[in-house]
């Protein structure tokens, strides 16, 4: 446990704050646990949650763990690698393990702030099945040479996904990211802060990706996609 036992008992009857970090990134960070959970804030936006973990559970819950079949539901292979774009918490890593204990994943978070509660309140690092990489998407994908068969895409600034994310570039360096049965899912919010139009943005990923479906969990967005076919 990453704080006291009265803190956790003290949880039952208010939110305790266990530390609030300065970040150059996603500025003041609160830590707070409250009801036994813990709650990660970046200003007033869930960064990890029962919440959080709620999208990504549901979201991972529809992809295959049959190994000894070819294909899943979406058409892939059995899944043996991963790349999360956003580490954030490690929640969406957390649960890939579990669910594929023999999963190796590449974990890419620009903000040091964010690996160090990773590290520390979540008790996830660099080990056997997580690699962490501090820098920024754009650039590990602009650089990267590996494929993935699975690519969670949770790239946000508060509550805002950054507008370099959309762009052809990068999408298309993605799709290429993608092993030939891969799967990519891109998490979005769809509050009026956010200012995103599901369809805008699905056009764009049209473009470079086949839209396998979407999935709405509470005020996100979930959108699977595999590779485009080559004409």
């Amino acid at each position: 446990m990453a704080f006291s036992k009265l803190s956790w008992l003290l949880s039952f009857l208010w939110p305790q704050t266990l530390a609030v970090i300065t970040s150059d990134i996603n500025g003041p960070v609160s830590v707070q646990v409250s009801f036994g959970q813990i709650y990660v804030y970046a200003g007033q936006t869930q960064q990890s949650s029962p919440w959080v973990e709620k999208i990504w559970r549901r979201g991972i819950s529809s992809l295959s763990t049959n190994t000894r079949s070819p294909r899943n539901g979406f058409g892939q292979k059995s899944i043996v690698n991963a790349l999360i774009l956003g580490l954030g918490c490690g929640l969406a890593a957390k649960l890939l393990s579990q669910k594929f204990p023999w999963l190796k994943i590449i974990g890419v978070e620009i903000d040091p702030v964010m690996i160090d509660i990773t590290k520390e309140y979540f008790g996830l690092g660099d080990g056997r099945n997580l690699r962490i990489f501090k820098t920024d998407a754009q650039k590990f994908i602009r650089t990267n040479r590996s494929k993935f068969d699975l690519i969670l895409v949770d790239l946000f600034l508060g509550p805002n996904y950054p507008v370099q994310f959309e762009e052809a570039e990068f999408l298309q360096k993605l799709s290429q990211t993608l092993s030939k049965n891969g799967i990519v899912i891109f998490n979005r919010l769809t509050t009026k802060t956010s200012n995103f139009v599901p369809e805008k943005f699905i056009d764009k990923l049209a473009k470079f990706f086949k839209i396998e479906k979407t999935l709405k969990v509470d005020f996100n967005r979930l959108i699977f996609c595999s590779r485009r076919e080559k004409r």
